[in-house]
C-alpha cells in the first residue's frame, strides 16, 4: 500500500436485530446511507477512528469495537462518488460494534442529514453509499 492511501474506519453497530446507519449530508453521495465512519487521523488506529466517527455522526451514541469484519482498499472514486477523484486510493476497515451509553440523535447533527436505527431487512432496501454494504448486514 503506498503512503497517498488515505485510511478510513467504520463502524457497523448492531442492538436487538437492528443497526445504525447515517444519511449522507454532503457530496454526490447526499441523501444515500451509510455505516457511520470516514478518515482516520494520523494519531489514531482505525479502531479509535471509528470510535470517534461514530460518536461524531450520531450525535453523540459510544460504542464499544469488536471484531473487524472487513479490510478493503477502494479507488478514491468510489469512496466518494465523484468520477473526477481518481488516482488514491481508499483503504476501508470495518468494525463489528454495539452501543454502550449515549443515544442517537439527529437533532446534535453537523454535516450528516439524519442518523437512524434500522432492521437488517429495512437496511437492505435503502440508497446505500456503497451497494455492497448490504452483504455486511
Amino acid at each position: 500500500m503506498s503512503d497517498d492511501t488515505i485510511k478510513s474506519a467504520f463502524a457497523l453497530i448492531e442492538n436487538e436485530g437492528k443497526i445504525v446507519l447515517i444519511q449522507e449530508g454532503s457530496g454526490l453521495g447526499y441523501g444515500l446511507w451509510c455505516l457511520p465512519g470516514g478518515h482516520m487521523d494520523k494519531d489514531e488506529n482505525p479502531a479509535q477512528a471509528a470510535f470517534r466517527e461514530t460518536v461524531e455522526e450520531t450525535g453523540g451514541l459510544t460504542i464499544e469495537i469488536g471484531d473487524e469484519i472487513l479490510a478493503k482498499t477502494i479507488t478514491n472514486e468510489e469512496y466518494t462518488g465523484r468520477p473526477e477523484e481518481t488516482g488514491r486510493m481508499i483503504e476501508l476497515r470495518i468494525f463489528k460494534a454495539r452501543p454502550i451509553s449515549g443515544k442517537i440523535d439527529p437533532a446534535r447533527l453537523t454535516e450528516e442529514l439524519d442518523v437512524k436505527w434500522f432492521t437488517k431487512d429495512e437496511a437492505k432496501k435503502l440508497p446505500l453509499r456503497w451497494p455492497w454494504l448490504k452483504d455486511l448486514f
